[in-house]
């Protein structure tokens, strides 16, 4: 079972550390999970309850993030190393620095943002969003 998790940190660029969010994929299953794709995803605009309740009762699930936009864009910079196969309880990582989120984010409604993996058979896993300037932070960069 492959679990998603996003976590804020430094990673060293040279000689300077540089402020960003880890992608951390880990799987917590007994077998080989084989990781094809990763992607953020952030907010579009606002939904309304009426668009949430209309959802629910014409495809009867609760949609998480309804209204969000999918972009592949700052791993598209990287060396993400995938496809990848992560064996059993083992874990693969990947940085994100502050200025490709910022320019990810431009055309965002907020800076909240969360991401989403694919494994070899299509299926995709999401992990709970965050904001990239949480509480205090956002004062100070606004």
């Amino acid at each position: 079972r492959l679990k998603l998790q996003l976590m804020y940190g430094l990673d060293d660029k040279g000689d300077e550390s540089v402020f960003g969010v880890y992608v951390i994929l880990k799987n917590s299953s007994q077998h080989t999970v084989h990781v094809r794709s990763i992607g953020l995803l952030y907010p579009s605009r606002k939904v309304s309850l009426k668009n949430h309740l209309y959802w629910i009762l014409r495809f009867r699930r609760i949609r998480r993030y309804m209204q969000w936009v999918y972009t592949g864009g700052p791993f598209s910079e990287i060396d993400t190393g995938l496809p990848i196969s992560i064996g059993a309880h083992e874990s693969h990582s990947i940085f994100l620095d502050e200025d490709s989120l910022k320019t990810m984010l431009e055309d965002a409604r907020s800076t909240r943002f969360a991401a989403v993996a694919q494994d070899a058979l299509g299926k995709d896993t999401y992990c709970r969003s965050i904001d990239l300037y949480p509480g205090p932070l956002a004062e100070e960069v606004e």
